[in-house]
């Protein structure tokens, strides 16, 4: 079951490494789903469903892989920015699996909490801070330190936020209220736990492409002492498996 399927790219590819697989597409959005319907799979076996990722989707237990890909921020950030709602979705992914299944979670993480000087190294990055800082979360924005016209000091979560939407200008609008990384690979662990999956594989990965393109020459991050961070992490995955009883 691919939850929040889009317009179907990653079944497609589902198709072809497991052909005996009956898949499932769950999306919001009709057109979407039109897409998926048009697409070319390596199974017969292919079903669309219209509903919320949130929700039960598929009968109880009938599931043998739950995936969420780069979604859950999204169930997060237009739910009111509600931790709750990825725990409802996850509660409901344990109900559709069967014993011995699965649930992945590929998206954004923030890094553990800690206060970090962003030095912004250019005229574009700073003006875009300066708009992220007053527009992120549908106008609450970011508590921050302005300690120089180019220096900044303010929490690692939303550092991060920052750093890895500044770039989406064409779509600031939208990007801009979404929480790219609404937990910590930490919290993730406690949220598998929590709706009674066992921890299988928890993993931080950094997108090479990213930081060089778009982190490097941009930004600086260091700690309060003027240390050097390492560039945060762009994504996570993380994989639980419901008990067999």
């Amino acid at each position: 079951v691919d939850k929040g399927c889009g317009t179907g790219k990653l079944m497609v590819e589902l198709s072809r490494l497991f052909p005996g697989s009956r898949l499932v597409g769950v999306d919001l959005s009709r057109e979407f789903l039109r897409v998926c319907d048009e697409n070319t799979y390596a199974t017969d076996d292919v079903a669309l469903v219209f509903g919320n990722v949130i929700d039960v989707c598929v009968p109880p237990g009938a599931a043998s892989t739950v995936i969420f890909s780069s979604v859950m921020h999204e169930v997060h950030s237009y739910n009111d920015y509600r931790v709750t709602e990825i725990d409802r979705a996850l509660a409901n992914a344990f109900t559709e699996l069967a014993g011995g299944g699965h649930v992945l979670v590929r998206d954004g993480v923030s890094p553990e909490p800690a206060t970090w000087r962003l030095e912004l190294l250019d005229e574009q990055t700073r003006a875009t801070f300066a708009r992220f800082s007053k527009e992120f979360r549908k106008g609450q924005g970011v508590r921050f330190t302005r300690l120089s016209d180019s220096v900044v000091e303010l929490s690692s979560h939303d550092a991060n936020e920052f750093i890895c939407k500044k770039d989406y200008l064409k779509n600031w609008h939208i990007e801009v209220n979404e929480e790219f990384g609404p937990l910590t690979l930490s919290q993730w662990k406690t949220a598998l736990v929590a709706a009674g999956f066992e921890p299988m594989h928890l993993e931080e990965t950094r997108n090479a492409w990213i930081v060089k393109n778009r982190y490097e020459g941009t930004v600086k991050v260091t700690d309060t002492p003027g240390v050097v961070v390492p560039w945060p992490a762009t994504n996570c995955v993380v994989v639980g498996r419901k008990p067999k009883r």
